[in-house]
């Protein structure tokens, strides 16, 4: 990519349509910058980050994902980084089951997996929340968990770059969202 050669990098295959860039290719990445128009990197890049990096992986080890506390309702709870949730929620949520005000809410709606399309029953809900001490306003969608799976619980959606810029850089292990 670029004049960028990747070496040793592990490759998933899926039924998508479009090349994802996963964490094996973004670490090889100097200083990477992401907006909502596109990605910056390099030396020359924009960087002035300095908190640590959080990093997890699914007990399978096929998915790692950027980790940012998001403070809501003076609790914190942890959060990762779903570039690929294309909705305009801000936040993405499981859950084991709604409310009976949920229930009555709720309607389907169609997302690309990994193993192909597939319908789940959400509900949206107002949501006000701190990440990187940037204060977001916005929805969280709360989808309908019914088997057991490997995706977080709680997730960050690209609509937060409507809003500000994902900033990381694996040589000195720090990120942040401004």
């Amino acid at each position: 990519m670029g004049k960028l050669f990747f070496h040793n990098v592990i490759f998933q295959t899926t039924t998508a349509k479009k090349t994802i860039l996963g964490l094996q290719i973004l670490k090889q990445f100097p200083h990477f910058h992401m907006t909502d128009t596109g990605v910056t990197f390099g030396p020359a890049a924009e960087y002035d980050c300095h908190r640590p990096m959080l990093l997890s992986s699914d007990p399978s080890a096929n998915s790692a994902y950027l980790v940012f506390p998001v403070v809501s309702d003076q609790s914190v709870r942890y959060a990762y980084l779903d570039s690929g949730n294309i909705g305009d929620a801000l936040f993405f949520e499981h859950v084991p089951y709604f409310s009976p005000e949920e229930q009555k809410q709720a309607t389907s709606f169609r997302a690309l997996t990994t193993t192909g399309v597939g319908t789940f029953l959400a509900v949206y809900r107002p949501m006000t929340a701190t990440v990187d001490g940037v204060k977001l306003t916005g929805k969280v969608q709360k989808a309908l968990r019914h088997i057991p799976s490997l995706i977080p619980d709680f997730l960050l959606t690209s609509a937060l770059l409507q809003h500000g810029s994902f900033y990381l850089d694996f040589p000195t292990h720090t990120l942040c969202y401004k």
